[in-house]
């Protein structure tokens, strides 16, 4: 980039818009304007301004940031944000970048339960709350607990949570439901979005997933289905009669995964597929 800063916010759009599209960053275009936008109000306000003079120590800023995003890292850790459900959410490098795949999970369990009747639900793997913080605040009588074995993501999911006011959600650090922290304790709902994909294709993967985000949170073994293999028979001990389980899965695992609910007394076995066509979700029934 050319040394000399812009003088208006259109043409530091424009230069940033032109650097990022010689690299591999996604949408360089939406990329620059997310990054300029933030030294605005709103949408509408920064396109109000386009003509005006650049803010001071923007152009400063956004030098950084593009270099940041030149060297693959996600746009979501960049700024710090990402949107779910219509939430905003603190992200950052300890916890995986929450995908609008995942929105589905959280659709499922709203649309199945009763958002008026107390429930007992569990997030496996939290990562950075995404999805217990959108159930406690969809459905505000659910009991919501939340498990995972980062103290980083769990800290993480804290801070979202005191971010939306919410102060009932029930933290656990711990290996999926195999921990002290919840012994004894009975649920209604399980959910998970578990670390699901095969180690040997970890290298294929963008490099914005594959160098920047948790390989914890990433990683499923060598066939993906470790954790699916750990997590089903902990979450049959841990379900009340006829509570139910809802795990999002890769899109070529609904036979595997499905043959474990079964195997691991589930019944009523359902998949659900994205909004490209991809089987995304997996819901049960346990067997009483």
């Amino acid at each position: 980039m050319t040394s000399s800063p812009p003088t208006t916010v259109a043409e530091a759009l424009q230069r940033a818009s032109r650097f990022l599209q010689t690299t591999d960053c996604p949408a360089p275009e939406h990329a620059a304007e997310t990054l300029l936008q933030v030294w605005f109000e709103d949408r509408t306000s920064f396109v109000m301004h386009l003509r005006d003079q650049l803010p001071y120590g923007c152009w400063e800023k956004l030098q950084k940031q593009l270099e940041r995003l030149a060297k693959g890292e996600p746009l979501q850790y960049v700024t710090g944000v990402q949107t779910f459900y219509g939430y905003t959410f603190q992200v950052n490098p300890s916890v995986l970048i929450p995908r609008p795949e995942t929105e589905l999970l959280v659709h499922l369990v709203l649309n199945h339960h009763d958002r008026d009747r107390p429930l007992r639900v569990i997030d496996v793997g939290t990562g950075s709350g995404a999805i217990a913080v959108t159930l406690a605040l969809e459905a505000p009588g659910w009991d919501i607990w939340a498990a995972d074995i980062s103290l980083e993501a769990l800290n993480t999911a804290k801070g979202n949570a005191a971010a939306h006011h919410l102060k009932r959600i029930h933290w656990v650090h711990g290996d999926l439901l195999n921990t002290p922290g919840l012994a004894g304790r009975i649920f209604d709902v399980v959910i998970s979005n578990p670390p699901y994909i095969p180690v040997g294709q970890i290298p294929s993967l963008q490099r914005q997933v594959r160098d920047f985000e948790p390989r914890l949170a990433l990683a499923g073994g060598q066939s993906g289905m470790e954790v699916y293999r750990r997590l089903i028979p902990q979450a049959h001990a841990a379900l009340a009669g006829n509570g139910r389980i809802y795990l999002e899965i890769g899109w070529d695992q609904a036979a595997s995964v499905g043959k474990l609910l079964d195997e691991n007394g589930f019944t009523a076995i359902e998949v659900v597929k994205d909004l490209n066509q991809h089987d995304r979700v997996m819901t049960a029934r346990k067997q009483v």
